[in-house]
C-alpha cells in the first residue's frame, strides 16, 4: 500500500501565517473543550490538531482570474490549505494552562447555570454558550493576574463568533450575576493587574494591552 503523508490529505499554507494572542488561544479552548465533549477523540490529540493545524477561510487572498486562465496546482494547494498559527512561548502555556484549569472544572458548569439562570434550564442552553461562559467562570477563579472584566469581556467577543446574536446579551447576564456573587462570598482572589477595575481603568482592560505585559 502506498504511503500519504497526512500533510498531502491535509495542506498547509506554505505562504500565509497567523500571529497567536490570548484571544485566539481561549478560542482554540472553546474549539477544544466543544470537540472533546462530542468525540472520542482524545484531549491531547484534538490540541495537536486544533492548535496547530487551524481553517482560517477569512485570510485566504482573494484569487482574480483572467479570462479562459485557471489556477495552477500551487495556486489550488494554497487555496484548499490550512492556516498556521505562531504561537509565543507565552500563548501556548497561558492555553495549555487555561485547557486544564477549565477540564478541571467542567463538571461545575451547570450548577452555576442553575443557580444563576431562572429561565433557562442548563440543558436548554448551546453546549457552546456553556463552555464559554467556563472558560469566562474559569479565569476568574483561577487565574489572579487576569481582571474579572477582562474575562467577562472576552467571552462576549467570542460568542459575537461563535453562538448566536441573542448569546451576547444572556452570557453578559450570566456572567454578571456570577461576578456579583463571587465578590460577595470573597471567592476571588486577584492580584497585580487582576485588581483593575474597569469603571476607573477602562483603557487598561483592553486585552490586546495588557496581554504582552509580565502579567
Amino acid at each position: 500500500m502506498e504511503n500519504i503523508s497526512i500533510k498531502e490529505i491535509y495542506p498547509v499554507s506554505t505562504d500565509r501565517l497567523i500571529q497567536s494572542s490570548r484571544r485566539l488561544a481561549r478560542e482554540k479552548v472553546l474549539q477544544v473543550i466543544y470537540a472533546y465533549s462530542v468525540c472520542d477523540t482524545e484531549l491531547s490529540e484534538l490540541v495537536k490538531h486544533i492548535f496547530y493545524r487551524v481553517f482560517n477561510f477569512d485570510d485566504y487572498e482573494e484569487v482574480v482570474l483572467e479570462k479562459d486562465k485557471y489556477l495552477n496546482q500551487k495556486q489550488i494547494t494554497e487555496l484548499e490549505s490550512d492556516t498556521s498559527i505562531v504561537w509565543t512561548k507565552e500563548h501556548i502555556v497561558f492555553a495549555q494552562s487555561l485547557l486544564d484549569a477549565v477540564t478541571s472544572r467542567k463538571s461545575e458548569i451547570d450548577t452555576y447555570l442553575s443557580k444563576h439562570s431562572a429561565e433557562w434550564h442548563p440543558d436548554r442552553i448551546s453546549p457552546v454558550d456553556k463552555y464559554i461562559i467556563l472558560i469566562a467562570i474559569t479565569e476568574m477563579l483561577d487565574f489572579p493576574e487576569i481582571p474579572p472584566k477582562v474575562s467577562i469581556n472576552e467571552a462576549l467577543e467570542i460568542s459575537k463568533m461563535y453562538s448566536e446574536d441573542k448569546s451576547k446579551t444572556f452570557i453578559n447576564g450570566i456572567l454578571d450575576s456570577i461576578f456579583k456573587k463571587m465578590q460577595e462570598d470573597g471567592v476571588l482572589h486577584k492580584s497585580g493587574r487582576g485588581l483593575l477595575d474597569n469603571k476607573e481603568n477602562n483603557d487598561l482592560l483592553n486585552e490586546d494591552k495588557i496581554e504582552d505585559s509580565d502579567v
